[in-house]
């Protein structure tokens, strides 16, 4: 068998756990970087890239500003913005992560612990289709940060009131999320759409 050759390599999914993290002015703007550590990888490790869309500005390693950005958040398009939503998509990986702070705090993604699975994406740039992946968390492991999900908890009429306000379950999201008084509790609540009844 001949030596010149190549294999694939790429490893497409995992389960690890994010031990470093920090923000990064790159050529292209900013950029979230990850470090996971999993036993799954030859290495021990790897690093996760998100690019932070344009518009964000970096103030340090540990932190970017949201100023500029619509809302004050990230692109939804943006690598930051891909990661969010997927972590948006069960409570117990958003639970890991929005206890700590922000997504603005690079700080907030340490400890987060998940299944990793490169994911495709289509987009279509100045008129032409292309396919790009990211490396998102699809998955908790165990039982995440989440604890039991059998737990009841009590809703404050504050949550109750919010909730017959908006106009829809996305509109009570945003605003639960951006209250003070949410607890990791109840944000766990909050993220439970079939709690809700807006029909």
């Amino acid at each position: 068998m001949s030596e010149w050759g190549t294999e694939e390599g790429l490893t497409t999914r995992y389960t690890g756990k994010v031990t470093d993290a920090y923000f990064d002015e790159g050529q292209y703007g900013g950029t979230l970087k990850l470090t996971v550590e999993s036993d799954d990888l030859d290495s021990g490790e790897t690093e996760n890239w998100y690019g932070c869309g344009k518009g964000v500005a970096v103030i340090s390693d540990q932190e970017v500003s949201l100023d500029n950005m619509k809302g004050g958040k990230f692109n939804s398009a943006s690598g930051v913005g891909s990661l969010i939503q997927h972590l948006l998509k069960d409570e117990r990986l958003i639970g890991q992560v929005s206890s700590k702070g922000g997504p603005d705090k690079a700080s907030s993604y340490i400890g987060l612990e998940a299944v990793w699975e490169l994911v495709e994406f289509e987009n279509t740039i100045n008129g032409e289709k292309v396919t790009y992946t990211r490396m998102l968390p699809v998955a908790v492991v165990g039982e995440g940060a989440g604890g039991d999900d059998g737990e009841d908890v009590a809703v404050p009429q504050w949550l109750v009131n919010l909730c017959t306000e908006s106009a829809s379950y996305d509109a009570f999201v945003e605003l639960a999320l951006a209250d003070d008084q949410l607890t990791a509790e109840l944000r766990k609540l909050v993220m439970n759409e079939s709690y809700w009844d807006f029909s």
